[in-house]
């Protein structure tokens, strides 16, 4: 019986600490800032409009011109729809990132405001508001950005989150960082891949 009953004791004593730790957990959570369902959107969308601008700032950077008959071409080969598809293949990698980058800086920015599908009418009429393209002058394309740029700064404002997106194909890593991997080996990124050293 004296057995028992310490067991049953124990067993009450850590019911106790269990429900103490609960407790502490509870607490801890409640600290926690949330965010309402508004500001989480903004932080979804607001990460899809940041990563399109430093895809927009970086092809520019690296000399894509949009607003040429080449690189506008080979954005509207790289969004080829139905029978004409196929073509995508055919447009440079920078045309293909420039026109994901261009959709998802749309649609994200539609999908925001109207919290709804999006029509075809709609969707081309952000696009041309907004991204750089054929005809559109410097001083155009560089009101354009500011004012992506803007859009990305209002959605961290609204959020309270910092949004930091890599252009596509970037890498954290610098040329020169060296690595020791698992298996002890270490390795240096010479900014195309790790080579071992």
């Amino acid at each position: 019986r004296e057995f028992q009953r310490k067991i049953a004791g124990l067993g009450y004593d850590i019911d106790l600490q269990k429900l103490g730790l609960q407790k502490e957990q509870a607490a801890r959570e409640a600290k926690k800032p949330t965010i309402n369902e508004g500001q989480a959107k903004a932080v979804l969308f607001g990460q899809e409009v940041a990563a399109s601008l430093g895809d927009f700032k970086s092809l520019l950077g690296k000399g894509f011109d949009p607003t040429s008959t080449e690189g506008s071409f080979g954005v509207s080969i790289a969004g080829a729809e139905g029978f004409a598809a196929p073509l995508r293949g055919l447009a440079s990698r920078e045309a293909q990132i420039w026109n994901n980058a261009s959709d998802q800086l749309a649609q994200a920015a539609l999908r925001f405001e109207s919290g709804a599908a999006i029509g075809e009418q709609e969707f081309g009429k952000k696009i041309r508001a907004n991204i750089p393209r054929l005809g559109d002058s410097k001083d155009v394309v560089a009101r354009k950005l500011s004012a992506i740029d803007r859009a990305a700064k209002a959605f961290e404002e609204y959020s309270g989150k910092k949004f930091s997106a890599q252009p596509a194909g970037a890498s954290a890593n610098k040329i020169g960082d060296v690595k020791t991997f698992p298996n002890g080996r270490k390795a240096q990124w010479d900014g195309k891949g790790w080579r071992a050293i």
